[in-house]
C-alpha cells in the first residue's frame, strides 16, 4: 500500500489527539515544543477537521523543487534522514506529561502547532504554521480556544485561534503537504536551497558556463522561488552535457532568444536575460509542435 493510501486509511476517529506547540530554536535540535492539555470537545474538533481534510484530498503529486498542488491534492515525498523535518518530529514525539505547557506565554508567539493522533503504536502528525503574531482573532473558519489552568478548552472567551486546515502531515516516513510554502518555511528548506545554490555557483562545472556568475547570483538573491529553480537545475544537471553550450548557442541564434555569448563561447548573463537562462537550464523553454509557439513553462513532466 502506498504512503498516500495508508494516510487516507488512518483511523483518526479512533485515535487519541494530543496538541503540541513549537518554536524555532538556535540549538542543535532547532526546535522547542510543549504539550498542551485539551478537553474532549477540543480533541473532537481537531479530529473532525483532519478527517474532513483527508477526505477532501483525492490526489497525490510527487514533491519536487517546482511541483505545486491544488486544493484537492497534496505533495508527497519520503523524508530524507538529514532533513530538518526529522528534527521537528524528534521534539514532537517526546512524552506528553514530561513536556507540558504550564503558562500561556509558552503558547504565545509559537511558530506552529501540531496535533498528534496516536493509534495502536502509530502516530499521525498534523502540523500548521501560525501567523507571524499568534494573537486572538475572530474568523469564521477558526476554532476559538482558551488556555486556563494548564488546559486548552473550547469556551466563549477568545484567546487562541486555530485554522480549519493543516499545512502538512507526517505519517511513518512520509510528508503529505497541503501548503508547500508553509512546509518549507517550517522546516527551513529555503536555507537549504540557499546553501545549495551557493555551492552550485562555486562549482567549476557550473561556473565555467558563464563569463561571470555574478549577475545570475544577483538576480536570484534570496528569492525562494528562484532558489528552488536553481535546486532543480542542479538536480537535472543538463549543463553537465559537454555539448550543452554548443547546442544552446545554435538554438539561441536560430530562435533569436537574445542570450549573449562571449567570443570564447561562454554565456554573458545580465539582469535582462537571467530569467531566460534559468528556463533554459531547466529545459523549460518549450515549443508546441501544433502551433510552433514557444512557451516558458513553470514545470514539465516528460511523457515520452
Amino acid at each position: 500500500m502506498s504512503a498516500f493510501d495508508e494516510w487516507k486509511k488512518f483511523d483518526v476517529a479512533s485515535s487519541s489527539a494530543h496538541l503540541w506547540v513549537f518554536k524555532k530554536s538556535t540549538t542543535d535540535s532547532q526546535f522547542r515544543a510543549w504539550y498542551v492539555q485539551t478537553d474532549q470537545e477540543v480533541q473532537a474538533l481537531f479530529k473532525k477537521l483532519v478527517i474532513e481534510q483527508i477526505a477532501s484530498t483525492t490526489e497525490q503529486i510527487v514533491y519536487g523543487h517546482l511541483a505545486q498542488n491544488n486544493e484537492a491534492s497534496c505533495l508527497i515525498h519520503e523524508i530524507p534522514d538529514n532533513a530538518n523535518t526529522k528534527k521537528l518530529i524528534a521534539v514532537l514525539e517526546k512524552p506528553e506529561q514530561a513536556n507540558m505547557a504550564e503558562k500561556a506565554s509558552q503558547l504565545q508567539g509559537a511558530f506552529g502547532y501540531c496535533v498528534k493522533f496516536k493509534l495502536n503504536g502509530e502516530i499521525l502528525y498534523a502540523i500548521k504554521k501560525t501567523s507571524v503574531s499568534w494573537k486572538p482573532k475572530t474568523r469564521k473558519s477558526l476554532a476559538n480556544l482558551v488556555f486556563k489552568e494548564k488546559i486548552l478548552s473550547a469556551e466563549e472567551e477568545e484567546v487562541f485561534s486555530f485554522a480549519s486546515k493543516f499545512d502538512f502531515f507526517i505519517y511513518k516516513n512520509s510528508a503529505l503537504i497541503a501548503s508547500k510554502k508553509s512546509y518549507e518555511t517550517s522546516v527551513s528548506e529555503k536555507t537549504v536551497y540557499a546553501q545549495s545554490f551557493s555551492q552550485l555557483s562555486a562549482s567549476p562545472g557550473f561556473a565555467s558556463l558563464f563569463t561571470s556568475v555574478g549577475p545570475l547570483t544577483a538576480y536570484i538573491g534570496g528569492n525562494a522561488m528562484h532558489l528552488r529553480r536553481m535546486a532543480a537545475v542542479e538536480q537535472k544537471g543538463l549543463f553537465n552535457d559537454p555539448n550543452f553550450l554548443k547546442k544552446l548557442r545554435q538554438v539561441n541564434a536560430s530562435r533569436k532568444w537574445g542570450i549573449n555569448f562571449a567570443s570564447n563561447g561562454k554565456i554573458v548573463p545580465c539582469s535582462n536575460t537571467a530569467r531566460l537562462i534559468i528556463s533554459v537550464l531547466l529545459d523549460h523553454r518549450l515549443m508546441s509542435e501544433i502551433t510552433s509557439i514557444t512557451y516558458d513553462v513553470p514545470d514539465a513532466t516528460q511523457v515520452a
